[in-house]
């Protein structure tokens, strides 16, 4: 279903998973001592829930005592934010503080493996778009990537880049880290594909990171909501259930709330 998909490195990064884009790096860190932040410290209750979910997930390799591998390692520190909405943390590698690894400093924002980024983030004006081009009382609805970057494997010749201490254990993430400058890129691109697939099918979708959000006509919207799943699940991609929104006339998408019967928009 990618064939005729513009981004042609696509099927490659999925197959044998994404390098970070951190180039030239030198300033190993192994010997030094990083201090995680209060967030972390604070908080280690979450930081045990997190490390035990994402043993079991295969999202890091670890505990080890020493470095586990022929070559130097990086460690950063961590940190954690509360989850809007949410009793619980946001667990985050600080990939850009000085005195840590500072890998973020390495990765250009703006080209990703010599190739120039012109990654486009959509916005609800494109859900209107095809709200406008469905008509009113068209139906709308939504589904959300669970642990979003957190399912999107990285290379391994990258994990030494992403380590990090607690409990005087080391841990390095397999996946995606929150905190990679090069996330929310590598994210995009992903959802982007599956974005494609699903309008080869014949629906119209935006994808925003994570999310989805589709736009059909009444006779259409259920069979759409449930080949948008039936795709994700092809990808191998987890889905956070308690985030879908089945097809209706009014949703909540990036902090705005659509109404296709009324058709109006407005802050959330």
């Amino acid at each position: 279903m990618l064939s005729d998909y513009i981004d042609r490195n696509i099927c490659q990064f999925l197959e044998f998973r994404f390098p970070i884009g951190c180039e030239n790096y030198t300033d190993f860190s192994a010997e030094k001592v990083v201090q995680n932040h209060k967030g972390a410290v604070e908080f280690p209750d979450d930081l045990d829930k997190y490390l035990k979910k994402e043993i079991e997930k295969k999202a890091i390799l670890g505990p080890f005592h020493v470095n586990p591998f022929s070559r130097d390692i990086v460690i950063s520190p961590l940190n954690s934010v509360p989850k809007k909405g949410s009793q619980e943390r946001r667990i985050i590698l600080d990939l850009s503080v000085r005195g840590g690894g500072a890998i973020n400093g390495y990765i250009d924002k703006d080209s990703y493996l010599g190739n120039e980024v012109h990654l486009k983030y959509p916005n609800v004006d494109a859900l209107v778009e095809l709200i406008k081009k469905h008509g009113r009382n068209c139906f709308i609805f939504k589904r959300d990537l669970s642990r979003a970057y957190r399912q999107i494997f990285i290379d391994l010749h990258d994990v030494h880049l992403v380590g990090y201490k607690w409990n005087d254990h080391l841990y390095f993430d397999r996946v995606l880290s929150m905190g990679l400058r090069s996330a929310a890129h590598i994210c995009q691109r992903v959802t982007n594909a599956v974005a494609f697939m699903f309008r080869q099918m014949g629906f119209d979708i935006v994808n925003y990171l994570d999310d989805f959000a589709g736009v059909e006509s009444v006779d259409r919207a259920d069979k759409a909501y449930i080949e948008l799943k039936r795709l994700l699940d092809s990808c191998g991609l987890e889905e956070s259930f308690h985030k879908s929104v089945s097809p209706s006339t009014r949703m909540e998408f990036l902090g705005i709330i659509c109404d296709t019967s009324k058709l109006f928009v407005t802050n959330s």
